[in-house]
């Protein structure tokens, strides 16, 4: 991501809605900020605070603010003339074009927050105007700090259990590199041939579940087994065990020294989302349980190849990085000392792609040495509030 990662509409919205006007030879086929549309007070006024919200994403009075101004946007979108073709796609009307488009994309970003708030058919007309109009990423970027592949992943991630969006595959082109997803179309395909993710930290299963929708087969590892349960429940989860394309393990990650076959959790039954490897949880209604363990060098040993491994488990996400570069250096040393072919036995490498939560910043410096050593060489910050 670029440096500024909190770059936002500048220097106001209006010199940006004059820019737009006066740029040569400009044609798009859905308009940036349409000017007579964005240029109405209440939509200059959503921007400014839009602009507000990026800088300081956990500001409550901006927040109130926006997420008001949002609602009042959205009862106007539900209001327009738009229609809907037979393939998903959009037959985008006069009025639609004239209306100020990504405003509504950001009102639906600013009043949603990992649940569906609104109706269905206003996820699948928001995931439609961004399949339809292809804006450019690093313009849309640069104008309002988010990019449409992040607006993308939200309203999808939400909206299709109720709806499958097909053309969201795209998006994982990155991911997926030069791998070859089967189709589960195609004559004898296997589940357990698709490329592989592990989703280190599976929580109530979001990520897990829009990883097999993108035809990944994933492993997912959760500690807290009451939100293994919740996950395991959902409709939109329990197809990929039955075919065999999820397989979920509950434990806890250890460190790269660990011997402990288990460890103590803390679960708070009645919030799924809530847990910790640390014992004040208690003093929030917190409950011990014991959770059997794992490495996550010993998850690449046990299974195979993986393409891309998300790790989300707070202030053992570290320990999950010092297990694979321990691992990366035991096998250097063994090829310096016996040979390549020594070292190779027993297939074993880093994840293709991995992501990490980096919890405080003063983690940065052991997270950087660890995935320095694990080969890694590009790097992307992305702001978690954003999602």
């Amino acid at each position: 991501a670029p440096p500024a990662v909190a770059a936002v509409v500048a220097p106001t919205v209006a010199e940006g809605l004059e820019a737009m006007r006066g740029a040569p030879g400009r044609q798009v086929s859905c308009p940036m900020l349409e000017p007579a549309a964005c240029s109405a007070p209440d939509k200059l006024r959503f921007l400014d605070l839009w602009a507000e919200k990026v800088k300081c994403w956990l500001c409550t009075e901006v927040s109130e603010e926006l997420s008001k101004s949002a609602v009042k946007i959205i009862k106007e979108l539900a209001s327009l003339n738009i229609g809907f073709t037979l393939d998903r796609g959009m037959q985008i009307t006069e009025e639609w074009l004239n209306s100020c488009l990504p405003l509504y994309l950001l009102a639906m970003l600013s009043t949603t927050r990992a649940a569906r708030l609104q109706p269905w058919a206003l996820y699948r007309l928001a995931l439609n105007t961004l399949w339809s109009c292809r804006y450019d990423e690093q313009e849309f970027f640069g104008a309002f700090g988010v990019t449409p592949g992040q607006l993308s992943y939200l309203f999808g991630l939400i909206g299709q259990p109720y709806d499958p969006t097909p053309q969201i595959l795209e998006l994982q082109m990155l991911e997926r590199g030069a791998a070859d997803v089967p189709s589960k179309k195609a004559p004898g395909h296997l589940a357990w041939s698709a490329p592989l993710v592990i989703d280190v930290g599976m929580g109530l299963g979001a990520d897990s579940r829009y990883y097999l929708r993108q035809g990944f087969r994933v492993v997912g590892i959760e500690a807290n087994p009451v939100a293994l349960d919740t996950a395991l429940a959902d409709p939109g989860t329990q197809p990929y065990l039955l075919s065999g394309q999820l397989t979920v393990l509950n434990a806890a990650i250890s460190a790269a020294n660990g011997t402990e076959a288990s460890m103590p959790f803390w679960v708070i039954p009645h919030r799924p989302e809530q847990s910790k490897a640390v014992s004040w949880v208690a003093l929030d209604g917190g409950e011990e349980v014991s959770v059997r363990t794992v490495r996550c060098a010993d998850l690449l040993r046990l299974y195979g190849e993986v393409i891309y491994m998300k790790v989300d488990v707070e202030f053992n996400t570290i320990d999950c990085l010092s297990s694979l570069a321990r691992e990366a250096e035991i096998r250097r040393a063994a090829a310096a000392g016996f040979g390549a072919r020594a070292a190779s036995e027993g297939f074993w490498r880093p994840p293709k792609y991995i992501s990490v939560e980096v919890e405080a910043t003063d983690l940065i410096g052991d997270f950087y040495k660890h995935l320095v050593s694990l080969g890694y060489d590009s790097y992307k910050v992305c702001r978690q509030y954003i999602f």
